[in-house]
């Protein structure tokens, strides 16, 4: 029997089926074998030993390792930038003291020139002085030829040369007259000042360093007698050693006024100790302080003070600017015109003269301004506010005070307070309990605003002084004719002073004023 055709397809096409089926297979385990060749070996291992327990430890242990390994060297990494950090911060604070240094080296070669400056400017000084001493004495002599060759081939002037000849001698002995008279002046300013240096030390030595270190006074009682002392001692010990180079080398030619001229700050440093000085403080100090009375009676018993007491001492730089201003005018009065030394006394003078007044103006402002307030606690409040008057005022100043009597039918005790630009009119009253006088007032009157009136009126008593304010009569009987012209004196004095004062306030205003139309016209006329 034969086999039919489609049974026989059927079969070929399943062998065909079988074939690929093993060709495929075959490729699959290739491609298996392939990639587990690729694969690590840990993997592999893993794979295998996955659920092995000493695997999955050791495992574990690696990744710990590697943590603990990125974590040292996070630390180490770290401890190594602020190593660094701070490597490069000792190298600044290196750099920073050699700079240091740098800027040091500079300043002391700047101090070192400066001070080559200063030899050399004082050189010139001293160069300059010896050609004006040479000229002055060349001139003088030139002089003397010039005249003595105008006259020579004159036999008929002969009389003239000799008279003028004679007037040049004649002046000449008178300059060094004059001359011996300045150096005696000189060696009394050496003398004085030596003495006045010696006390200072005293003061600073014996009673400034022994009083702090015993703590007898506060730091306020300490200032008030001690302020500005020693700026003083160092400015004279300076003075003091020009002096002496001065007049170890004295001659004709030598010259004074520039040691006053050189050392010219050493007058702020005065101005400063007066102005903060005051002897009724002192006194009053030495009265309350029993310790401070105590330590001053064992000073008094050494010979070195000459039984001077302390306030002595103390108000010795108060009075040395006024001898300073004594010495140095009879200096400039015994020194010829044509001597290098003139120029400079005059300028020094000059200076100290300013200075001084400068001081003692201060000095009144200020003393006024004191008794501005002792007045105003005197006087009750209730006075004062009556008249609606403050006492204290920035432009007042107290000028004097006069004890004296008002008239009304009767002389009633009274006392007048002069201030620069109002009277006031008080009644003393004692009171009780304390010695202190205490005022009520009566009347405030402008300066300006009064009148002192003359009348020959015979029924009023003797010395008295009409004053008219407004429409109220004023009369006052003063103790003497002295006080009575002293009052009027003082009062029409004060008046000049307050119209002058008035009058350059309003100048000023004017000017302002003036200022400001000019600056608008201005600006009009830029827009």
């Amino acid at each position: 029997m034969g086999i039919p055709e489609s049974t026989s397809k059927n079969n070929n096409n399943k062998n065909k089926n079988k074939n690929d089926n093993k060709i495929v297979n075959t490729k699959n385990v290739q491609m298996a074998q392939f990639h587990e060749e690729k694969k690590p070996k840990e993997y592999i291992y893993s794979e295998t030993n996955s659920n092995d327990p000493k695997f999955i430890k050791e495992k574990h242990n690696k990744i710990e390792k590697e943590k603990h390994n990125k974590i040292q060297k996070e630390k180490d990494n770290k401890i190594q930038k602020e190593k660094e950090k701070e490597k490069e911060k000792e190298i600044e604070i290196e750099k920073e003291k050699e700079k240091e240094k740098e800027i040091e080296k500079e300043i002391e070669i700047q101090i070192k020139k400066q001070k080559e400056i200063e030899i050399e400017i004082q050189k010139q000084k001293d160069k300059l002085i010896e050609e004006q001493k040479l000229t002055s004495v060349i001139q003088s002599y030139l002089k003397m030829i010039q005249q003595i060759k105008y006259f020579k081939n004159q036999k008929t002037n002969a009389q003239k040369i000799q008279k003028r000849f004679r007037g040049f001698k004649t002046r000449r002995k008178y300059n060094f007259q004059k001359l011996k008279v300045k150096k005696a002046v000189a060696e009394e300013l050496l003398k004085t000042e030596e003495t006045y240096v010696r006390f200072l030390g005293y003061l600073q030595d014996d009673f400034e360093i022994s009083l702090e270190k015993e703590k007898i006074l506060t730091k306020e009682e300490h200032r008030l007698l001690f302020f500005g002392l020693d700026v003083i001692l160092k400015y004279n010990t300076v003075l003091l050693e020009t002096f002496r180079q001065k007049l170890a080398k004295w001659n004709a030619y030598s010259t004074i006024g520039d040691s006053f001229h050189q050392i010219g700050d050493f007058l702020s440093a005065y101005s400063d100790y007066i102005k903060h000085f005051n002897i009724d403080k002192v006194k009053k100090l030495i009265k309350s302080n029993q310790p401070f009375d105590q330590f001053l009676e064992n000073k008094k018993q050494d010979p070195k003070y000459n039984n001077l007491s302390l306030e002595s001492m103390l108000i010795m730089p108060v009075q040395r600017l006024p001898r300073y201003l004594l010495l140095l005018s009879e200096l400039l009065k015994n020194t010829p015109q044509e001597h290098p030394d003139y120029s400079m006394l005059k300028a020094s003078l000059a200076t100290l003269e300013k200075r001084t007044n400068d001081v003692n103006s201060f000095k009144e402002k200020s003393d006024g301004l004191e008794a501005l307030h002792r007045l105003n606690e005197a006087i009750s409040p209730e006075s004062l506010e009556k008249f609606h008057f403050e006492l204290i005022s920035p432009s007042r100043q107290f000028a004097e005070s006069f004890d004296l009597c008002l008239f009304n039918k009767t002389q009633k005790p009274c006392s007048l307070f002069l201030c620069s630009d109002v009277l006031l009119v008080c009644f003393p009253k004692k009171s009780l309990f304390t010695k202190k006088v205490h005022y009520d007032l009566v009347n405030v009157i402008p300066l300006l605003e009064l009148k002192i009136e003359n009348s020959s009126n015979q029924e009023l008593p003797d010395f008295s002084i009409q004053i008219k304010f407004q429409k109220t009569l004023f009369i006052f009987v003063a103790v003497n004719l002295e006080q009575k012209e002293k009052i009027i004196q003082n009062i029409r004095k004060y008046q000049h002073y307050e119209s002058k004062t008035i009058r350059a306030k309003k100048e000023t205003l004017q000017k302002k004023h003036a200022r400001v139309l000019q600056q608008i016209h201005k600006n009009k006329t830029k827009y």
